[in-house]
């Protein structure tokens, strides 16, 4: 019989003696399940191997304490809170008389010496022991306790049958279907497993994504609702087609209520992006949307439909490569394009709601490169500034490499200096709430100062020597968002930070340290190209993997950005054969903080 563990809808089978657990949560050190079985006194002239003589007192009192069943977990690597419930439901087969037993549950946390620390949970029911294989499910409310670093949680399991299944009878204890031959001192039965705890970093098991995509996921965008759209360049979801686009639920299931049906032609989809009206502005690579051309832009309705308001008709000749939204509806766009519906455009362009060039925004020439024009990256500021970012070196015949800054005429904003600018493309930008602007990309100096691939920026375009960046990154800065407490979480090509191991992901602290308190350990197989936050704080990262942490992700999972609120697992055992009756611990059910 396997040990089964859940946490949430996740199931991990544990087969005795080896561990099989399929993780989904921060391994924060294993030891052996222990079962700790004592006859108490040996009353019965007959002691034979697999079987041993119960207690004078049928089963021992709780007070003995001799007779329990103990799980111990390993020291908790940081503080964490146990609260919620505890349900178990006790099964028992009598083929003599039948008996009540009393089942004491106790869990409690202790420091290395096992001192009681804390008392989480203390209760008892009662079960009858009969033929009938009587049923009995009870539960109860723990303390909320704080369990500090080092301690361990500690749960037994007592029962007291108060001398109703008489004395001198013999009792066979199993385990797994093992007889043990128990004696007159304790003995330790184990069984590998694995105690987790949810941490941040993790993977969030609510969040269901099985095969998950068969391609690169390179855009998330999140409604009011929760529901999640994607884009990139795959061409399936969990086995059904979903071309270069999807709405998912929450769940991580496909919200039909979203018809992408043939979807989109071409090579991607690069950025979505939701207006204030709930509209979808979808942008990249595409050359037709389910069989309509719609080059490389398109607005749609939340049901999938395109929005015919917005006239998009030849659109552009490149792919745009990224898409901002201002308080005015006024949509900015930036791309490898020269032309918009036929009209000069290089690299950048305004438009208003209806599709139509906006002219209050001066692009005249645009930006221009020695090599291939990439213009990349797009961001504004609450003042209504546009920084852009890519590979360029001059925007309307004045020197700009790699970033500027422009007012909302098209002018470039003399505020922000950038003169000799990055030394290659930016190509991502986040801009926090007290105007400092993070800036990613493949460049490794500013302004001839090293800054390997990621740097903050003061509003008038200076370094910000208050985040240390010093070697920073081996590679590319691909994605960058901050959290409501400003913490930076980076995505990208990379594989180190500051000469650390950090496969592809991150979480910073405003200063630039590495945030721990994020478990990224083995991080990614393959390069992350965006990260998103939800209103949850879960963060969805999409991009090039297969696997986050040795575990199967295709192109995207979602992360617990803190401990969640609310875990389950359950753990399921064989506990004893007491006197021909046999008492099964059929289900031991935490919920709560962790």
């Amino acid at each position: 019989m396997a040990t089964e563990l859940f946490f949430g809808s996740a199931l991990a089978q544990i087969s005795r003696g080896r561990n099989d657990l399929n993780k989904v949560g921060s391994n924060i050190g294993w030891r052996a399940l222990e079962f700790k079985l004592s006859s108490g006194s040996s009353a019965n002239s007959t002691t034979t191997v697999n079987t041993v003589a119960g207690p004078t007192d049928g089963l021992e009192t709780r007070a003995s304490a001799t007779v329990y069943y103990e799980w111990i977990s390993p020291p908790v690597s940081s503080s964490v809170t146990v609260a919620g419930s505890i349900t178990f439901n006790i099964c028992a087969n009598e083929s003599a008389a039948q008996a009540n037993a009393t089942v004491s549950v106790v869990l409690e946390s202790v420091d290395t010496t096992g001192s009681i620390k804390s008392t989480i949970i203390d209760s008892s029911f009662v079960t009858e022991l009969g033929t009938a294989n009587a049923k009995r499910t009870w539960s109860a409310t723990p303390t909320s306790t704080v369990v500090n670093k080092a301690e361990r949680l500690r749960a037994r399991v007592y029962f007291d049958d108060a001398g109703t299944m008489g004395s001198g009878r013999t009792a066979t204890f199993t385990f797994n279907g093992t007889l043990a031959n128990v004696g007159d001192s304790n003995i330790t039965l184990t069984e590998d497993i694995n105690f987790m705890i949810l941490a941040g970093g993790d993977k969030d098991i609510g969040f269901d994504n099985s095969t998950g995509f068969n391609g690169t996921v390179r855009s998330f965008a999140i409604d009011s609702n929760g529901k999640i759209y994607v884009g990139g360049d795959f061409t399936s979801y969990k086995g059904t087609t979903a071309n270069r686009i999807i709405r998912l639920n929450p769940d991580g299931s496909k919200d039909t209520g979203f018809d992408n049906s043939t979807g989109f032609s071409g090579t991607r989809v690069r950025k979505i992006v939701i207006d204030s009206n709930g509209k979808i502005y979808a942008v990249g690579n595409f050359t037709s949307y389910k069989g309509v051309t719609e080059n490389r832009i398109i607005r749609l309705n939340a049901d999938g439909t395109k929005d015919t308001g917005f006239d998009n008709s030849t659109g552009f000749n490149g792919e745009v490569m990224d898409i901002a939204i201002d308080s005015n509806g006024k949509i900015y766009l930036v791309g490898w394009f020269t032309q918009y519906k036929g009209d000069s455009a290089s690299g950048i362009i305004r438009l208003n709601p209806d599709g139509t060039k906006d002219t209050g925004f001066d692009n005249s020439t645009g930006f221009t490169s020695g090599g291939t024009l990439i213009v990349s990256s797009l961001a504004i500021d609450a003042n209504g500034k546009i920084y852009v970012g890519g590979n360029f070196t001059s925007y309307k015949g004045t020197s700009a490499i790699s970033i500027i800054r422009l007012n909302p005429d098209g002018t470039k904003d003399t505020g922000f200096d950038n003169s000799t600018g990055a030394n290659a493309s930016v190509d991502v930008f986040a801009i926090d709430s007290n105007g400092k602007i993070y800036a990613g990309g493949a460049f490794t100096a500013y302004k001839g100062v090293t800054a390997n691939y990621i740097i903050r920026l003061n509003p008038d375009g200076t370094k910000d020597t208050g985040f240390d960046n010093d070697t920073a990154f081996d590679s590319s800065v691909t994605s960058i968002q901050l959290d409501s407490n400003g913490k930076i979480y980076a995505g990208g090509v990379f594989t180190s930070y500051k000469g650390v191991t950090e496969n592809y992901i991150i979480r910073l602290n405003p200063d630039g340290t590495e945030d721990v308190g994020f478990d990224n350990t083995t991080g990614f197989g393959a390069p992350v190209n965006v990260i998103v936050i939800d209103s949850n704080g879960k963060i969805y990262v999409g991009g090039d993997f297969t696997s986050y942490k040795g575990t199967t992700a295709n192109y995207i999972i979602r992360l617990y950005s803190e401990p969640p609120g609310h875990q389950t697992f359950y753990l399921t055992n064989t506990a004893s054969t007491v006197d021909q009756s046999r008492i099964e611990l059929l289900a031991s059910t935490t919920r709560g903080t962790i």
